[in-house]
């Protein structure tokens, strides 16, 4: 998250995580965990606060097991765990 007005939109406390515009992929299960205006603050409990350390935990991860993502959504944290086989790790 970098603006202020992220931070007004999602009622953060900071400027940190990584705040979801769209869930681009809408035809992957993915889109009933992650929702437009969340923020994620951690994955697999790692601290997240940007794109890049996003993606790093994500190459890093087995994403063929369940993984736990830290969200803040309707002004409260929420741990959501992710099953195996949903999240692929980018190649850019």
């Amino acid at each position: 998250m970098k603006t202020l007005g992220e931070r007004s939109a999602t009622g953060m406390d900071s400027e940190r995580g990584v705040y979801v515009i769209s869930v681009r992929v809408m035809s992957t299960p993915l889109r009933d965990y992650i929702y437009a205006n969340d923020v994620i603050l951690g994955f697999n409990r790692q601290e997240i606060n940007n794109l890049t350390q996003l993606k790093a935990a994500i190459r890093q991860a087995d994403t063929n097991k369940p993984v736990q993502i830290l969200i803040f959504r309707n002004q409260k944290k929420m741990q959501l765990t992710i099953p195996g086989n949903i999240i692929k790790p980018t190649t850019d």
